[in-house]
């Protein structure tokens, strides 16, 4: 089995034909635009793991046209769909804060 991620994405179902895809794997490359991000700031850092997460989507605005994954459009969303994107995106967060805590223990020295 490779050590390496690839580009395969995983699409998840949200009811009435919606969908979103997300990386299979998380990449170091990945995860380094959250690494940095204040554990304060939960809606922010949770508006940011949503757009480095959601790859594609075929989310529609009143004009039944796509929109773009970006923090203005996820700002929008019902309450209901926020939390459905932040559950599917959860286990590659908790996957990504793991990864970073061991750099950051390996970076201070400690064992």
């Amino acid at each position: 089995m490779s050590k390496f991620v690839t580009d395969e994405l995983v699409q998840h179902d949200l009811g009435d034909g919606d969908w979103v895809k997300v990386p299979k794997g998380i990449s170091y490359e990945m995860m380094e635009p959250i690494s940095g991000v204040s554990k304060s700031d939960q809606k922010g850092n949770a508006l940011k793991a949503l757009v480095l997460f959601i790859k594609e989507w075929n989310l529609k605005d009143e004009n039944e046209e796509v929109v773009p994954i970006t923090e203005e459009w996820l700002k929008r969303l019902n309450v209901e769909t926020f939390n459905q994107l932040s559950e599917i995106i959860a286990p590659l967060i908790m996957v990504s804060q793991k990864k970073i805590q061991q750099t950051e223990k390996g970076n201070s020295g400690e064992e």
